[in-house]
Order: C-alpha cells, then sequence, then structure tokens
C-alpha cells in the first residue's frame, strides 16, 4: 500500500486479509472493497450534478463530520480482525463451496471516495 494512501483524519488506509486455508490456493483472492459511501464538502456540494441526493442512501455526509468516525479514520481499527463472513466472504464449504478457502481482503472505506473516480488524470499528492 503507497504509505501515502490516507484516510479523511490523515490516519493511515488499512486492509484486513485472511489467508486461504487449503494448498495451492494462493492465486485465488477475493477483494472486497467495504461500502460505507462518499461525503461532500459543504451542504450545497451535496445538491451539485454528480452527487445522486435522491436515491435512498441519502444526502452524502460532511467529511468533517465523518473523519471523526468510523468511515473517515483507521485510528480505532484493530490490528486483527476474524474475516469469518457471509455469502461469498464465507470460509464454511457448506456457504460458499466455490470460495469458501480462497484468500480474503478486506479494504476498509475510510477515504469518502465510494472507491471511484472520473479523473483523466493521476492526482499529484506531493
Amino acid at each position: 500500500v503507497d504509505s501515502r494512501a490516507r484516510c479523511l483524519d490523515g490516519s493511515p488506509v488499512s486492509y484486513y486479509v485472511a489467508p486461504g486455508r487449503d494448498e495451492g490456493n494462493g492465486s485465488r483472492w477475493i477483494l472486497y472493497l467495504q461500502g460505507g459511501g462518499w461525503c461532500a464538502e459543504s451542504p450545497a456540494l451535496a445538491y451539485q450534478d454528480g452527487y445522486s441526493h435522491d436515491e435512498s442512501v441519502g444526502h452524502p455526509d460532511l467529511c468533517t463530520l465523518r473523519a471523526k468516525g468510523y468511515h473517515g479514520s483507521s485510528k480505532f481499527d484493530r490490528p486483527f480482525r476474524d474475516l469469518h463472513g457471509k455469502g461469498f466472504l464465507s470460509s464454511d464449504p457448506l456457504v460458499n463451496p466455490l470460495m469458501h478457502n480462497w484468500n480474503r481482503v478486506i479494504f476498509r472505506n475510510c477515504d469518502g471516495t465510494l472507491f471511484l473516480s472520473s479523473a483523466d488524470l493521476p492526482l499529484d499528492s506531493n
């Protein structure tokens, strides 16, 4: 992970890894991008084109408020996390017969970007 990648509050981004349980699955990965939605810098920005304020998710949070909580910081993340998920993240072969023994990664959502972009050029973070 690039050391410049940061959450809204400036804490480093985080992720959790659960290695596959059976040999031979080193090349099989489930990459889970945690949800949480986006944030806006001001209430007025939430109503500009490009922000979907009519969806059931409602208006985006203010980034300054989100930075103080779970979806804006990694400060309070546990160093280890049990990744016994449900559905396709489950390690139970009865629940997830195809991928129960694959490597799993959960990427935390803490930067308010919704894991998407429409940038034409990379942003210089220096």
